[in-house]
């Protein structure tokens, strides 16, 4: 069968407009393990590790929530790309479609009408334990060989390319709430210092998010003694 990862890449790039990566096979495995199907029963929906409810030809209910089982992988991707590009989840598409890090693209995902809640504290329990809940099988799809568990890039490693900001680009958000700003920040620490966050830390820079805004904030935590040793630049 197929696995998360392998099934993860095939979905990226099946959607308009955007193309798999590292950081987004990682969040959508962390988005499968979130789902609630596969704990229900064995593997989960067929062909469906994100629980999408979207009918399709020769699909049936899953369960009484509307979760469908599809015929066969095509078809699962197909749905499952079909939902995500119906017009609720722009947010979400960005991300993906911006190759935003993982803890972005988990970030929209949870903010979405999706459903499905991959935490930080999730991502971080799929990053630990990645070579296994990557290779988890995809129920209802064939075989292919098992994706290894990806190696620690060589140093010195490029730093990373600084993210894209809807204010950047002249959209205007809601303003943030401060459940939002932690849970943004905690990916911080998770994606750019590779470390679970302290609470004093956390409530500073969460704070800050809410007050400066996300530019101003994102530049200030990668100013940090601490963010500057992980880019090589103590």
């Amino acid at each position: 069968m197929t696995s998360r990862a392998a099934w993860a890449a095939l979905f990226l790039d099946a959607i308009p407009g955007c193309a798999s990566w590292s950081g987004g096979v990682v969040a959508c495995v962390a988005w499968m393990e979130s789902e609630r199907s596969w704990q229900i029963a064995a593997r989960g929906a067929l062909a469906n590790p994100l629980d999408t409810e979207e009918r399709w030809f020769g699909s049936w209910n899953f369960n009484s929530a509307g979760v469908q089982n599809y015929p066969d992988q095509a078809t699962g991707i197909a749905a499952s790309v079909a939902t995500i590009t119906n017009g609720d989840y722009p947010e979400l598409l960005a991300a993906l479609r911006s190759q935003a890090s993982s803890s972005v693209v988990c970030a929209a995902v949870c903010a979405s009408p999706w459903g499905s809640k991959p935490t930080p504290q999730v991502l971080a329990d799929v990053i630990a334990d990645y070579g296994t809940i990557a290779n988890t099988e995809v129920a209802g799809t064939p075989y292919q060989a098992p994706i290894p568990a990806p190696t620690p890039p060589k140093p010195p490693s490029p730093p990373p390319l600084p993210p894209i900001f809807l204010t950047d680009l002249g959209i205007e958000v809601p303003a943030m709430t401060s459940d939002e700003a932690t849970y943004i920040v905690q990916g911080w620490y998770i994606d750019h210092l590779g470390a679970r966050w302290d609470e004093p830390g956390l409530a500073y820079w969460s704070f800050q998010l809410v007050e400066k805004g996300l530019s101003y904030t994102f530049s200030a935590f990668m100013s940090t003694p601490e963010a500057q040793a992980k880019l090589g630049k103590s």
